[in-house]
């Protein structure tokens, strides 16, 4: 026989995943600046635990473990894969606004490697050319081989395939995460606590290059030299001399780092709802709101490395805010929805890859010093929970949406030849969706082990991560 927590659970479980294809309403964690990682778990407890559990099982006028709450360590090794991607490109921007609501985004299955496009070799060779700089001897020898023009002077959006294969890459990688996270929480006060996160792991990003030269079709143009043949020689078959004389290692990633440091300030309170009036349901609701920070202490990624993969913000500091609402019923389940803006702090990255021409793609080969501001990031939600509805184990679940508005990048040294909208409308917008499943059993009061998952469902511009982490509890 089932008892009183298993049907209630059933019934909200099964809600929630019909709900999780259809309503994209989430909530998250922490939030960062990262299209691999973007809502990064530190422990397989309910986020909205908040050292509460006791006091509020004691309100309820339920059994509860008589231990006083004020401080709980959690040790979480985690590994995380995705060996895909989606892309998406945002609508047009009206300046001078860099950070604007999105809508009518279009989305498609793509390898992580496309993720910003293609690489689109032919392009390399479009634009005028930047202050000061000059073609690179391989990539000229192209130009004048395949066009028999000057640099600068050829920017012909007809030869382009639009299927995105006449000379184009197309480059498979595989993402491989593996670490350790910490969390550490405390209640120096009845209702106000902190929480402190920290993680360390391996990052390790495997490629492939894949030329579509051949399966694609040359473009009907003016320029009789532009074969498959020529492309093939001059442009896809140099690809590793293009990559070190423009200054770009395409070689495979693999790095170790600390991750960002992240801190929490929490207030919660929880409300007894008809407790003086025995002729309906007991519930407890609690509001709370959590004001989150991090320090970019991972280690910066080069803009030089095509494959590299950041530790957190790429060495951007954010704070943000979160604002939410638990609805805790007595014998049966909790449920609850919360939602937070994060905003990131601008850096200056020297050598950025920039476009010198709107019609380049996932290759750039000339950079400059610019003044990165990241958009702002936002998070909404909903979850689910049950404390020991099986004997010692509890069960939550969460549907997780986290969005990044658009970029503003600006030159430190202004030149007309660079195309910096273009990359701000490329790469700039990001969405992912997940579902994440927690259980934890206690082993003591004191005690608990944990298991979480983390699986995608929906993303536009970010990867499909996928997260398994198991999690070490121990509350006084």
């Amino acid at each position: 026989m089932m008892t009183p927590y298993v049907r209630p659970l059933l019934a909200m479980l099964a809600f929630l995943i019909i709900a999780s294809a259809y309503c994209p309403r989430a909530l998250a964690d922490s939030i960062a600046f990262s299209r691999s990682d973007p809502a990064p778990v530190y422990t397989s407890k309910y986020p909205q635990f908040f050292l509460y559990r006791q006091q509020k099982e004691k309100m309820k006028g339920l059994p509860y473990e008589d231990i006083p709450e004020r401080i709980n360590f959690a040790i979480s090794p985690f590994a995380q894969n995705a060996d895909s991607a989606k892309n998406a490109i945002c609508p047009p921007l009206t300046p001078p606004a860099c950070n604007v609501q999105s809508s009518g985004i279009t989305t498609k299955p793509v390898e992580i490697g496309d993720l910003c496009g293609r690489w689109d070799m032919i392009t390399t060779l479009f634009g005028p050319l930047p202050t000061g700089k000059t073609l690179p001897p391989v990539l000229e020898t192209a130009l004048t081989n395949i066009f028999g023009v000057a640099p600068g002077t050829l920017n012909d959006e007809s030869i382009i395939d639009p299927t995105e294969k006449f000379g184009f890459f197309t480059i498979p990688v595989k993402y491989r995460k593996r670490g350790v996270r910490f969390q550490l929480d405390m209640r120096p006060l009845d209702d106000i606590g902190l929480a402190l996160k920290i993680g360390c792991a391996d990052i390790c990003q495997q490629r492939l290059f894949v030329n579509l030269t051949d399966t694609g079709t040359a473009p009907t143009s003016s320029y009789p030299n532009l074969t498959t043949a020529n492309v093939d020689k001059y442009l896809m078959r140099e690809i590793d001399t293009i990559a070190e004389q423009i200054g770009l290692n395409i070689e495979c990633f693999n790095a170790f780092s600390i991750e960002d440091i992240r801190a929490e300030l929490y207030w919660r309170h929880a409300y007894l709802i008809n407790g003086n009036n025995p002729g309906y349901a007991q519930f407890l609701i609690e509001p709370f709101l959590i004001l989150e920070g991090s320090v970019a202490t991972g280690k910066d990624i080069s803009p030089s490395k095509a494959f590299g993969v950041s530790f957190g913000n790429n060495g951007h500091n954010s704070i943000g805010g979160t604002a939410g609402l638990n609805l805790d019923f007595t014998d049966t389940i909790e449920i609850g929805a919360k939602a937070g803006l994060t905003h990131f702090f601008s850096r200056r990255i020297c050598n950025y890859r920039v476009p010198n021409s709107e019609l380049q793609s996932g290759i750039f080969p000339f950079t400059a010093d610019v003044c990165y501001s990241p958009g702002f990031n936002w998070h909404f939600g909903a979850s689910m929970a049950a404390y020991h509805f099986l004997e010692r184990l509890s069960f939550w679940l969460e549907c997780v949406l986290v969005g990044h508005e658009r970029d503003c990048i600006q030159l430190l040294t202004p030149d007309p030849a660079f195309s910096v909208k273009a990359l701000e409308d490329r790469c700039s917008c990001m969405r992912s969706y997940f579902v994440d499943v927690g259980f934890n059993y206690d082993i003591s009061p004191n005690l608990a082990l944990g298991f979480f998952w983390q699986t995608p469902i929906k993303q536009t511009n970010a990867y499909r991560s996928t997260t398994v982490m198991f999690s070490f509890n121990a509350t006084y």
